[in-house]
This record gives structure tokens, C-alpha cells and sequence, in this order.
């Protein structure tokens, strides 16, 4: 199935609101990966350390999406987030994918769904929220592991390969990206000014190298062919690996269950470091819209 039409001009505010400096913006935060179990175990994407603490970063991207969410709408966005559970967005029934077949469903099959309801709310602005870990034993334990990291970073669209274009759909996606230069720079500017802000305000180090499968393009934000944010092509997005938690000081600090929050019959706990993260966050967002706002102060 060929992409729609992608490219999107984005409505910035007309009027500088000084208490809603974000109205009318539409904001669209996905929060990666699945939480809690068994969507922890079957995607791997948790850690759990030797007291038996856990933190599963589909649960903190929920969490933290929920936390935003409140915040920019606030300031006067229109917010969509794709996933407000802990399940899949897609239909599709984990079991049909179980076993050899069951990356299809990460890599691809709920990535795809993803793309389409993004596509339906037409983001201005487009958050990828995911946390980092670099830990490959079973079971993860930071405690245990022989080399940990903590840095922020953020994705754009690139990187690409040849195989890349094999596909009619993923060329397609190509040449809305190749069309909009202007979207692609943007997205460098606001993956800027949000890694920026948590580089900041929680004193995490901007990443500084390339790697296997990312170009830095500079501190905190590099390239890199990631199929969600290949299917936003023509629209602003930051893929944001926001910090570490592998990490053991931020383990500690993200394991604290400090306050709570609830998302249909779910409570989901959080601490005070992912309440600072998700004002960081809101930061950058700020100082990256505040580039495009009309001069005038009143309404």
C-alpha cells in the first residue's frame, strides 16, 4: 500500500499568546514499544535489577506521553497520542506472529498501524518517545552489567542504504522526504532544542558519536533509517531516546514511585526525574515553536 500525499505545512500559532504560546499546534506523541507484562518479556524492553526493582520503558514512554500530554495542552496544543495503553496500537493478534515470525510484529506490524493513525491526525509536531539501554543479558540487570551508559539523543530521518529503496512503498516515502528539505531541517531544529533542554535541565551529556547504524550530524542529534519515522516523512518528528536507564543513578531515580497517573482502568506510578524529563521536553518544544511565532505579545 502506497503512503497518502505526506506533506504537511505547519500551522504555527498567528497570534503570540503569552499563556497559550502553543495554541492551535497539533502534537502527536508516540510512546514506543509495549509495557507491562507480557509485553515486557516478549519485546525484551525492560530492566530489572538484583532487588527485584523493574522498569519497563514501554510503561515510562506511556507515562510520560500522559505527562505531556497535560502540559502542552496547557499551553494551548491539540494533542494526540496513538497509544494510551500498555497493549499494541495494531489489531493484529500477537500469536499469529509467535516464534520465527514474532519480529514482524515489533519491527513492522504495530509500527505500521502507528503510521496510519499519525497520519490521520496531521501532526504539526511529532514526538517519538523511547529511553536507551545497551544491556543484552537475560535477565537485564544493571547491576550486573559490565559496561553502562547515559547520554540523550534524537533521531532524524537518513542514514540510508541501498537496500533501502528495494521496496515501492519505502521510495515513495523517499521522495516526500526529498520534496520537504525545509520539514527535514526542522526536525534537526527541534530534535536540537529538545535534547538541548534535557542536556540542561538534568545535566545528561549530549550523544557525540556515530554508531553502526546513526550519523551525527551534531551533539544530541543524529541520522538514522528507523522505519516509524521513515513513514513520517513530510511531517516534523524527533525520534527521542531521551536518556539511559540502564544508567544506575537514573534507574534508582526512575524506579521511585513517587506520584500516580491513569490512562483508562491503568495506574501508572512515575517519579520525580521522569516529571523533570517531560518538562525538558516541554521546553524544547517551547523554544522550538518560539522560532516561528508572530511578534506581537496580545491576542
Amino acid at each position: 500500500m502506497l503512503p497518502p500525499d505526506n506533506s504537511h505545512q505547519v500551522k504555527w500559532p498567528t497570534v503570540n499568546d503569552p499563556k497559550r504560546p502553543l495554541a492551535g499546534l497539533r502534537i502527536a506523541l508516540d510512546p514506543g514499544h509495549m509495557g507491562g507484562s507480557p509485553w515486557d518479556e516478549r519485546g525484551g524492553k525492560y530492566l530489572i535489577n538484583s532487588q527485584q526493582q523493574k522498569l519497563s520503558e514501554g510503561t515510562m514512554a506511556l507515562t510520560l506521553a500522559l505527562l505531556l500530554e497535560e502540559q502542552f495542552k496547557k499551553l494551548g496544543a491539540e494533542v494526540y497520542i496513538d497509544r494510551r495503553e500498555l497493549t499494541p496500537v495494531t489489531a493484529h493478534d500477537f500469536q499469529d506472529f509467535d516464534g520465527v515470525h514474532s519480529p514482524a510484529f515489533f519491527q513492522r506490524i504495530d509500527l505500521d498501524a502507528r503510521a496510519e493513525k499519525l497520519w490521520a491526525f496531521r501532526p504539526d509536531v511529532t514526538l517519538i518517545l523511547h529511553f536507551d539501554s545497551h544491556i543484552d543479558d537475560h535477565p537485564p540487570n544493571p547491576d550486573v552489567a559490565k559496561k553502562l551508559c547515559n547520554e540523550t539523543k534524537a533521531y532524524v530521518a537518513g542514514s540510508f542504504s541501498e537496500k533501502d529503496f528495494d521496496d515501492e512503498v519505502d521510495r515513495a516515502f523517499f521522495q516526500i522526504l526529498w520534496r520537504n528539505p525545509v520539514v527535514w531541517r526542522d526536525s534537526v531544529e527541534l530534535s536540537r532544542q529538545v535534547v538541548g533542554q534535557i542536556h540542561e535541565q538534568m545535566g545528561i551529556p549530549l550523544a557525540t558519536q556515530s554508531d553502526f547504524h546513526a550519523l551525527l550530524i551534531e551533539p544530541g542529534v543524529l541520522a538514522r533509517n528507523l522505519r516509524l519515522q521513515r513513514r513520517m516523512a513530510g511531517f516534523v518528528s524527533a525520534y527521542l531516546e531521551a536518556l539511559c536507564y540502564e544508567d544506575l543513578s537514573e534507574f534508582r531515580a526512575f524506579a521511585k514511585p513517587e506520584f500516580e497517573t491513569r490512562t483508562g482502568r491503568q495506574t501508572l506510578t512515575y517519579s520525580s526525574r521522569l516529571l523533570k524529563l517531560s518538562h525538558a521536553i516541554r521546553d524544547g518544544v517551547l523554544q522550538f515553536a518560539k522560532k516561528h511565532l508572530p511578534t506581537n505579545q496580545t491576542p
